[in-house]
C-alpha cells in the first residue's frame, strides 16, 4: 500500500486524474466558478464535461 503523502501528491495532479478519465477536484471547482460568473443556467451541460474531438 502506498504511503499517506504519496497518495496526497497523486490526488493533487491533475495528470493522475485525466490518466484515469477524471477532472482534478480543482478543474471541477474553475468550471463551477466560471459557471456562476457567467450568470448561465444552473444546471450542467454536456460541454462543462466533454471537449469537441479536434
Amino acid at each position: 500500500m502506498r504511503e499517506p503523502s504519496m497518495m496526497q501528491h497523486l490526488r493533487e495532479d491533475p495528470l493522475e486524474w485525466h490518466r484515469r478519465g477524471m477532472a482534478s477536484p480543482s478543474e471541477i471547482d474553475r468550471i463551477v466558478q466560471t459557471k456562476l460568473s457567467l450568470g448561465t443556467a444552473a444546471e450542467p451541460t454536456y460541454a462543462d464535461f466533454f471537449l469537441v474531438a479536434a
